[in-house]
């Protein structure tokens, strides 16, 4: 019984030992690629990083990220018909346009072997993919319109004509 719970007890630890090296590991994923990250910390990994940093207040005023109950539901209402399968189809050749962006001016910094904030380029491809998605749209919707009006114009001829 005694070998038993030894045998038990040196599993444990291998597999615990195992564990926390394949944790670091997983944090070295960008180190290893050439770009320069925090340092990692055992319990907190980079959030104590990411937490020391100023913050931007993007949370704050009336987003569907900050708001909650009635407000919360009526900003999910109207965003919601934006979001359905067919419309992110379409929007997958865009994202990844926008990564791609992104990924080649990361490629500069670690050319460069310098020291960026990540979070600047988030947002900048955040607001690149919802600027495209807007142009994107508003073509749809104007070539919408361009054809009923078209339509509009058949149908008010033939009625007038006839």
């Amino acid at each position: 019984m005694l070998l038993l719970s030894l045998i038990l007890l040196l599993i444990c630890i291998g597999l615990t030992i195992y564990y926390f090296l394949e944790l670091r590991q997983r944090y070295q994923y960008f180190r290893q690629r050439g770009i320069p990250t925090p340092s990692f910390r055992f319990f907190y990994g980079h959030l104590k990083t990411l937490w020391n940093q100023a913050r931007t207040g993007f949370l704050v005023g009336n987003s569907v990220l900050s708001s909650s109950g009635p407000k919360w539901r009526r900003h999910r209402h109207a965003i919601n018909p934006a979001f359905s399968a067919v419309k992110l189809k379409l929007m997958f050749p865009l994202i990844n346009d926008c990564i791609h962006d992104a990924m080649e001016k990361l490629v500069d910094h670690v050319k460069d072997d310098s020291e960026f904030d990540i979070l600047a380029y988030y947002k900048r491809m955040s607001m690149d993919v919802i600027c495209k998605f807007i142009v994107f749209f508003l073509s749809k919707i104007s070539l919408l319109l361009s054809r009923s009006m078209c339509f509009w114009n058949r149908y008010r001829y033939t009625k007038q004509s006839g």
